[in-house]
């Protein structure tokens, strides 16, 4: 990366997974999680977050592979989301309340064991440096040390990519009681009437 220049490869390496189990891991993961934390983040707030989260990760994963290249030579980082993954999974435990506690012997478990909890423990083991990263992302939004929670897109900026464009609403519509016969357009395709032969 520093050789070549390719910075991009900072941001980007979390748009793609590179093999089929980790996207599916993750999006098990996802589907059960990150739709109940948007519910309680709200569009807003959620899309904020995952701004910061790529944001602050993305520069704490660069930090983390500088440190672990010079102590254990890891010299890469497997790209897809996984720090985004486990900083959702972090909100997911923090704000949404187990639904049922169950016991297997004497392992006490709850609503959350099985898919988010195991799931994320087997995604971990694929890249345990982005999955740190992740949490501790999580934690740092969720305590707000470095007012991170504060931070908010503008409504304008968002409702304007998930609207259609001004044009289009500015654009009166047609009125219902009119035929294609006033419509300027369809000229061409009026019969003459008889009485003008």
């Amino acid at each position: 990366m520093l050789v070549g220049r390719q910075f991009w490869r900072i941001l980007t390496h979390h748009t793609a997974c590179s093999n089929s189990a980790d996207l599916f891991l993750i999006v098990l993961i996802l589907w059960n999680v990150s739709v109940t934390v948007e519910r309680r983040f709200g569009t807003v707030k959620y899309a904020s977050y995952l701004i910061v989260t790529v944001v602050v990760g993305s520069l704490l994963e660069l930090m983390g592979l500088l440190l672990s290249h010079s102590i254990m030579g890891y010299r890469a980082i497997p790209s897809g989301p996984f720090m985004v993954t486990f900083a959702i999974v972090y909100q997911h435990h923090a704000i949404v309340p187990s639904l049922y506690d169950y016991r297997i012997g004497r392992v006490h478990l709850d609503s959350h064991s099985l898919v988010p909890d195991i799931l994320s423990l087997l995604l971990g083991l694929f890249n345990p440096l982005s999955s740190l990263v992740g949490i501790l992302v999580g934690a740092l939004y969720r305590t707000d040390q470095l007012g991170l929670a504060r931070w908010r897109l503008r409504n304008s900026f968002l409702l304007s990519r998930l609207t259609s464009r001004s044009s289009d609403r500015r654009r009166k519509p047609r009125p219902t009681h009119a035929s294609l016969e006033d419509d300027p357009r369809f000229e061409a395709t009026i019969a003459p009437s008889r009485s003008s032969l």
